[in-house]
């Protein structure tokens, strides 16, 4: 499942949870799998499943109600969001990792590989 996540980093609260996709991953499982799943994601869809999470933080992300009759959907969304909470974390100590860099500290090809680095960093 890929998910986008909009937060306000002031706040700690999640501004919107948005579907990149997961309609089309579900599309290419087995027959059986699939019915079951786009029933379980029609439903959590149909329910605002991922307009729960507006306005919660990350710590309240366990206590986001359910969407009857896609709990288990619910679920993988839930982790969803918190490995996206997760990943944007480890790339903001990064960022804060690269914004301290001292070129002048790194001499030849390792000045250059940190430097490749920090561009692909600030990319993405």
């Amino acid at each position: 499942m890929k998910i986008e996540l909009e937060y306000d980093s002031a706040s700690g609260k999640i501004i919107s949870v948005k579907d990149r996709g997961t309609e089309t991953y579900i599309n290419k499982t087995s027959e059986d799998f699939k019915k079951r799943a786009l029933e379980a994601w029609k439903k959590f869809n149909d329910g605002d499943g991922f307009g729960k999470f507006a306005g919660k933080t990350f710590e309240q992300i366990d206590s986001v109600a359910d969407v009857s009759g896609a709990t288990q959907t619910s679920a993988t969304v839930k982790k969803a969001v918190k490995d996206a909470e997760v990943n944007n974390r480890v790339k903001q100590e990064i960022l804060a990792k690269i914004d301290a860099f001292d070129e002048n500290d790194y001499d030849g090809q390792e000045k250059e590989n940190f430097k490749k680095f920090i561009a692909e960093q600030r990319k993405g």
